[in-house]
């Protein structure tokens, strides 16, 4: 009967800890699950703000290409204007009269034209990109840099969600090798039941490092 009572407690305090390190195994199993929520809610945000950004995209090149044509015609449409006038004013004394007309009518009608395409692009009204239209000192630049920000904003976004995603994953793979350690301290507890003699102790020591390592490694993950 002495010799059963130390087993017993032996026992009763490997048991004590198996319960321990169960518990701490449905924390690490919630800890998972969790981490790979959060990826999927990551990876989801990533892949709608990719579909955001190819939209943009697709919008922008559709904007800044029709600009881009308006100010092509405008100057081809200015520079055929000038032409006309200056043909005009070379043709005085040496042409007729229907002649000048028709070449002055046709520039002036060619600069109604430009100023009027002129109003109706985003690049050629704003005065933040022409700093004088009549120079063509246009600064394309900076409209195609305001183009692209929303762009490029989205694309930041998205790559922060990608991050993200990837460093929740790399969580939930941990967990689930946490998970893995956690089950080998409690074969280890398991078998420290089953002989008898110094071997148990070193089984009940052996699961107990695995078992305070598993919560070293949980918490560096929590903190990290």
């Amino acid at each position: 009967m002495e010799q059963e009572k130390p087993q017993s407690r032996f026992r009763q305090i490997v048991a004590a800890v198996m319960a321990l390190v169960t518990l701490w195994g449905t924390v690490v199993g919630f800890l998972s699950a969790d981490a790979s929520i959060r990826e999927a809610q990551a990876t989801r945000d990533s892949e709608v703000l990719a579909i955001e950004v190819m939209a943009a995209l697709g919008e922008i090149n559709a904007h800044v290409g029709y600009d881009l044509g308006v100010m092509s015609d405008w100057l081809m449409l200015q520079l055929d204007g000038l032409a006309n006038q200056a043909t005009a004013v070379a043709l005085q004394g040496t042409a007729g009269a229907d002649l000048l007309r028709r070449y002055d009518l046709e520039g002036r009608l060619q600069e109604q034209v430009a100023a009027s395409m002129a109003r109706e692009s985003a690049l050629l009204s704003n005065p933040r990109y022409v700093h004088s239209l009549e120079n063509g000192d246009i600064d394309t630049a900076a409209y195609i840099q305001d183009q692209f920000r929303r762009a490029t904003d989205l694309l930041k976004e998205q790559n922060r969600a990608s991050d993200e995603a990837r460093r929740w994953g790399d969580k939930s793979n941990t967990y689930t090798s946490v998970l893995t350690l956690l089950a080998v301290g409690l074969f280890f507890l398991g078998l420290a039941l089953v002989p008898e003699g110094r071997i148990r102790l070193l089984l009940l020591v052996l699961g107990l490092a695995v078992s305070l390592i598993d919560v070293g490694w949980t918490l560096a993950l929590l903190l990290g």
